[in-house]
């Protein structure tokens, strides 16, 4: 069985988005991109979402993701602060933040697929890409593969609050062999993710935030199965978890909160016996909340404590 990563009824496996990714970045080469630029992505978490990074990366760009509740100045400040050479966005966000978007920056979109745009209840026409404006897809297909020797890969410039009421760029250096090893090291000790086949993650928080970033990108490297859930919903992720056999998730104190909302008639329909490691971070969690989750779900919730500039702590 193919690895990939599943998004509602569609699947995408690591070999095609990978393929994809090759010639994402020799398109975005052609365009002149190229070491320490920047590709800017308004996207919610689909197949594109992992393409773009890995395009970003494999020609040592900067992958910057934008919130996708920002109006168009912010979203504005974010592409002019980190000079975004490329952006590429879904359909609907993309006319939301339209008016924003600085001169000069090339602009890809992604049709809002079907799973994205019921649970954000979009109606059909602002799910279509706006004429005139080349799709991804479009220009992964007219692009050829990126023929240049493998780069030292700078990932994700993650903007988080600033002091001075601008959003601040965390710009990491490129990541040597032996970083993304020593790297692999600690995912595999703190988030439980190996290479190992019968993994499945469930992705479940947006990807422009650094946590769900890093541990959706690791699980790609690592090769392991990924299922999408288009939009946090705690009854839909419970039955995510039973159809797909979930074993391993990084969710947040307030997931789990209302996850613990649900009435127990409802706790007691799904099979969660495939859970395996269940990692939590992002905003300290009361005992009580992880005492009860533990009651109900076994002994699989997993703290840890981060920071986007620096990545896993403790």
């Amino acid at each position: 069985m193919s690895h990939g990563v599943t998004a509602g009824e569609r699947f995408r496996s690591w070999s095609d988005i990978q393929a994809n990714a090759a010639r994402g970045a020799g398109g975005l080469s052609a365009l002149g991109v190229g070491e320490d630029d920047s590709v800017a992505l308004m996207l919610r978490n689909d197949f594109a979402t992992f393409e773009v990074n890995m395009a970003a990366g494999q020609i040592s760009a900067y992958a910057v993701p934008i919130n996708w509740h920002f109006t168009p100045e912010e979203a504005g400040y974010i592409l002019g602060d980190c000079a975004a050479k490329v952006l590429v966005a879904h359909a609907d966000l993309l006319a939301q933040i339209g008016p924003g978007i600085p001169a000069g920056v090339k602009v890809l979109v992604v049709p809002v697929p079907a799973e994205i745009g019921d649970a954000y209840n979009l109606p059909p026409e602002r799910r279509q890409a706006p004429a005139g404006v080349q799709t991804w897809d479009e220009f992964v297909a007219a692009s050829s593969p990126n023929a240049q020797a493998p780069k030292l890969s700078r990932g994700s410039m993650i903007y988080t609050s600033g002091t001075t009421g601008r959003p601040k760029g965390v710009r990491r250096r490129p990541s040597t062999p032996e970083l993304q090893t020593a790297g692999l090291v600690e995912v595999a000790r703190y988030w439980g993710i190996t290479a190992d086949p019968s993994i499945v993650v469930m992705m479940n928080g947006p990807m422009y935030h650094s946590a769900p970033a890093a541990y959706a990108m690791t699980s790609a490297r690592l090769g392991v199965n990924i299922v999408l859930q288009p939009r946090f919903e705690a009854e839909d992720m419970l039955r995510l978890i039973q159809k797909h056999r979930v074993s391993h998730m990084h969710i947040v104190p307030t997931m789990l909160v209302r996850l613990l909302r649900l009435p127990d008639k409802v706790k007691r329909r799904y099979d969660l016996s495939s859970l395996r490691w269940v990692t939590h971070g992002a905003a300290p969690c009361a005992p009580a909340v992880k005492r009860q989750m533990i009651e109900w779900w076994g002994p699989v919730i997993n703290e840890y404590y981060g920071a986007t500039e620096t990545g896993i702590v403790v």
